[in-house]
């Protein structure tokens, strides 16, 4: 059985600047409230190890989580892919897509397979909708105000 819970939202902001945000983890501690750390060696580059620390709820200890970068697709997608395949597995995704030069279509979510999936979904769906409904304003806030930050 396939559980997802999916997000769509537009930023101010072009698909370069978007990426931009979206890529370099390195800065991740410094705006997004969803994903504090995502460790991994070398450049992003699909079906490379990472190491995620996710924080769901504010104020929980973060879980840390391993996973495989699934699609590195410059300008178009960033996702990764994590659990026991039979049990719980998730696919976590970023699709963006230009929408008119200076603005930028998000769609992010997960999905959600394996035995398990049904036993825990009533009480994983609300926390995973509000962590990514704080992740998106955390990363449209970044990017549309990214032209004005130091570099």
């Amino acid at each position: 059985m396939e559980q997802s819970v999916v997000t769509e939202f537009t930023i101010a902001a072009p698909l370069d600047r978007v990426w931009r945000v979206l890529a370099d983890t390195a800065a991740y501690p410094q705006w997004n409230p969803l994903v504090h750390r995502l460790r991994y060696r070398g450049t992003l580059v699909a079906g490379r190890r990472a190491l995620i620390s996710v924080e769901l709820l504010p104020g929980r200890s973060p879980l840390w989580i391993p996973v495989t970068l699934r699609c590195v697709d410059h300008l178009r997608e960033l996702s990764w892919e994590g659990g026991v395949a039979s049990l719980v597995h998730g696919l976590h995704f970023h699709r963006i897509e230009d929408v008119d030069g200076a603005s930028t279509r998000v769609v992010h979510g997960e999905t959600f397979t394996g035995l398990l999936t049904p036993l825990v979904w009533r009480q994983v769906e609300p926390m995973l909708r509000v962590g990514y409904e704080r992740f998106n304003r955390a990363l449209t806030a970044r990017a549309e105000s990214l032209d004005r930050l130091p570099h």
